[in-house]
């Protein structure tokens, strides 16, 4: 069974067998900006993006996790932003989702092959503006106590300023 799919710049990327080679900042950039947070369960018809979602992450981090901010993501462009309920019922992705993110490290200047803890607040931060903004009213609970809203306004960016948005910040952080 072959288990590659095929990449944005046509490259074959195999997300049981990553390699580092097979990385390009196309292939993460463009599904990112065309991926929608919350498998599509936006208010509306509102399109937000994974890649403007890692912009605001990105932009409340301190200069030296900038970077991570912007990339926390980033083995989604090849598996897809699976719902964390979801996440949590298949036992193997997150080891899946590790060795994505550990060639991304070796493709990108990344110090660490593990996400610092102020991106992983921030990501669990911005949640809150997400769900008063981003997700129609409910009532129930998502289990972020104890962390206040990260005060960010989100734009819902259209795919292309999204895609342009983010390879700009990448290119900022990483010149």
């Amino acid at each position: 069974m072959e288990t590659w799919v095929q990449t944005f710049t046509g490259k074959k990327f195999d997300p049981y067998h990553p390699m580092s080679t097979d990385i390009e900042l196309l292939d993460i950039a463009v599904p990112l900006a065309k991926m929608c947070r919350y498998n599509g369960h936006c208010v509306g018809f509102k399109h937000y993006s994974i890649a403007e979602h890692c912009c605001h992450v990105s932009d409340h981090c301190s200069d030296k996790n900038k970077l991570w901010g912007l990339m926390h993501d980033s083995a989604e462009a090849y598996i897809s932003d699976i719902p964390m309920p979801v996440k949590r019922a298949i036992p193997t992705i997150d080891e899946i989702e590790y060795n994505i993110l550990n060639e991304i490290c070796h493709r990108f200047p990344f110090k660490q092959a593990k996400i610092p803890q102020q991106v992983i607040e921030i990501d669990r931060r911005i949640q809150h503006d997400e769900k008063e903004q981003v997700m129609t009213y409910s009532h129930y609970d998502w289990g972020l106590i104890d962390m206040p809203p990260l005060g960010v306004e989100i734009q819902f960016w259209e795919p292309d300023k999204a895609f342009t948005e983010f390879c700009n910040r990448f290119m900022e952080l990483t010149k």
